[in-house]
């Protein structure tokens, strides 16, 4: 995941301009002289289009509905023309100003005729208008709203409100996704945006760059994760799922997706079956880098991490030149190789023909010496091997039966083969063994897929880790130093205000659920944007301030997103997007979804839609789920 950016590039806000400009001399004059001029014409030559105009505009000056509602009266003026013809309307609109044209030509030529002219009763001539007039009379309206808009500030412009079309496309959308339709032409859809009724999407490219799923509901936040999740397989692209809260169901539900999509699927945890053991091949530094994550290193006697990852390389080497028993896990191997003269009789066994025994051999000396040495600390590093080997998830850290190599998880196999590989960890059962686990895939994902890079094989996928808040330093570097070049979208999911705060500003796309923490909120809230609102709105900064002096980032300390926006205008201030008020005040089901690239629009509000899974191999959902209610 790279560093932060912004979630819209900023430009100077749009100022109020003028057809006649302010300066002119005598503008109030002039104006009230020309709409006198328009009002009286009008009254005369167009009574039906004025008392529509003004109709039409007084309609969307209440509703604040967008203007492309006046296609409807002006299509049904055109339907109008088009039914009784464009000869015999015409002449229905001229009939009235051509009457008033004879009037005043009339009293032009003899003005004493206006003293005996009688007041005419209903004109019949009215109706014959109506058909142009409702054209007319929508493209005035259209111009009156054109020129209230360019009259007005950028942020004092009133936001419109939805409108039948917003409300008909939000059921749409809902049902479309309600059916299965995950997938959009960019992303991933997760919901429908309340306010437009379109998709609320995760976008594919943006989400290589990493994805925060955070909230103060595990529930609902889990399942944004297998939305998520469900589009990638639908895509057949590799996931890996570490689950560490146990969620009910998700077994069954990815399995249902997997059997939808004929995706092989395998699952590890502490009832088995799968078998997980990466450390059997590959680069011995590697696998001694692994081996140190697995280690409680606090609790090891003086300064014994010192020096040790090169001696477990060491022992890989060895072990990889001389290898031991195929059925014996590589971890009790490891732990085998610890005790003293053991490395020595391994190093016997090495083959003559090895390339570089030689070297090696010196090197196994030396750690055999370093081992004799230091009985303490080798005997903690066995053992804290030794007590996760032990462990009810530890006891499938080894190889699979001869007689059922499918069990055998191969995350290299599973980007192969575009499946998908469930570590079901149990954190409150597992304990310490479950974080480990976690760890250990975590940097297996970025090795395989750093690989991948390197070799330059155009590779996609996604991981997905419940719980990240438990995953360690060097395992979120790991993850965070791929990037969007290996085309992996790493999905971090957490409900721990701390975690979700420390990685915010890393993702590439963040979807957040209600907030229980205010400063959490105020922090989050200033990775969703800014916007001009007038100056006195509640929250804001000051006016003529710079983005963000004084706002939300410097309550929560958190940095400015970017480089700062220019100087707000007077009457105006800078704002986020997404208040941290309006995150800790959204519903059940409710979320924000925040891609901070370039080209990214947040969704202030959208709601949570799920998609169907297949009902044969699907799992009942209990009914109290949250996201269940306040579908669209």
């Amino acid at each position: 995941m790279p560093a932060a950016v912004l979630a819209a590039p900023q430009r100077a806000p749009r100022r109020a301009r003028y057809l006649i400009p302010q300066g002119t001399p005598h503008r109030r004059e002039i104006l009230a002289a020309m709409t006198l001029l328009a009002v009286l014409a009008s009254l005369l030559f167009a009574q039906v289009t004025l008392g529509l105009a003004v109709a039409f505009h007084t309609t969307s000056k209440i509703t604040r509905w967008r203007p492309v509602w006046l296609y409807v009266p002006a299509t049904c003026g055109l339907a109008w023309v088009l039914a009784i013809g464009p000869a015999a309307a015409l002449a229905g609109l001229t009939a009235a100003p051509r009457a008033a044209a004879g009037m005043l030509a009339g009293a032009a030529a003899d003005p004493a005729r206006l003293a005996h002219a009688a007041v005419p009763g209903p004109v019949p001539v009215f109706p014959g208008q109506f058909p142009v007039a409702l054209i007319l009379a929508a493209g005035v309206a259209a111009v009156m709203w054109w020129l209230d808009w360019l009259h007005t500030d950028e942020w004092l412009v009133p936001a419109p409100r939805p409108g039948l079309a917003g409300v008909c496309r939000r059921q749409l959308t809902a049902a479309f996704v309600q059916s299965g339709g995950v997938l959009t032409r960019t992303g991933a859809c997760l919901g429908v945006a309340r306010a437009t009724g379109r998709p609320a999407a995760v976008p594919w490219r943006e989400a290589e760059q990493g994805v925060l799923i955070a909230g103060s509901a595990w529930a609902e936040v889990s399942a944004s994760c297998f939305q998520l999740a469900h589009a990638a397989i639908r895509l057949r692209k590799p996931v890996i799922v570490v689950d560490l809260a146990a969620s009910p169901g998700l077994a069954h539900s990815l399995a249902g997706v997997c059997a939808a999509t004929a995706a092989p699927m395998q699952t590890f945890g502490a009832a088995g079956p799968g078998c997980y053991e990466p450390l059997r091949w590959g680069d011995p530094a590697r696998n001694a880098a692994l081996v140190m994550g697995m280690i409680d290193w606090p609790q090891a006697p003086g300064q014994a991490r010192l020096g040790w990852q090169s001696c477990l390389a060491d022992v890989f080497a060895v072990a990889g030149a001389a290898p031991g028993d195929p059925a014996q896990a590589v971890l009790d191997d490891v732990a085998t190789l610890l005790r003293p003269g053991a490395l020595g009789a391994r190093m016997e066994r090495v083959p003559s023909y090895h390339p570089r025994r030689a070297a090696l051999a010196e090197r196994a000396a030396a750690t055999g010496a370093r081992l004799a040495a230091g009985q303490a600390e080798a005997a903690f590093v066995a053992g804290q091997l030794a007590s996760l080997r032990a462990s009810p998830l530890g006891r499938w850290l080894c190889p699979a039966p001869a007689s059922a190599p499918a069990q055998r998880i191969s995350l290299t196999e599973v980007v192969r083969q575009r499946g998908v590989a469930l570590f079901s960890l149990d954190r409150a059962a597992g304990g310490r063994a479950a974080d480990i686990i976690a760890n250990l895939v975590a940097l297996d994902v970025a090795g395989v897929y750093t690989g991948l890079r390197r070799a330059s094989i155009g590779g996609d996928g996604l991981a997905w880790f419940g719980r990240c808040e438990t995953l360690g330093p060097p395992a979120l570097a790991g993850l965070a130093g791929l990037g969007a070049g290996a085309g992996l979208v790493t999905l971090l999911a957490t409900t721990s205000p701390a975690a979700a705060g420390r990685l915010a500003s890393q993702a590439g796309v963040l979807v957040l659920h209600r907030l229980d923490d205010p400063a959490l909120a105020a922090q989050l809230a200033v990775l969703t944007g800014s916007h001009l609102v007038p100056a006195a709105a509640p929250g804001t900064a000051a006016a003529g301030a710079g983005a963000w002096d004084g706002g939300p980032a410097a309550v929560a300390g958190a940095a400015p997103p970017g480089p700062p926006s220019p100087p707000a205008p007077p009457g105006a201030a800078w704002a986020p997007v997404v208040s941290g008020e309006a995150l800790c005040a959204l519903g059940d089901g409710e979320f924000t979804l925040v891609p901070r690239g370039a080209a990214g629009q947040v969704v202030p509000l959208a709601v949570r839609v799920p998609a169907r899974i297949p009902a044969a191999v699907r799992a009942p959902i209990p009914a109290s789920t949250p996201g269940r209610q306040g579908q669209p």
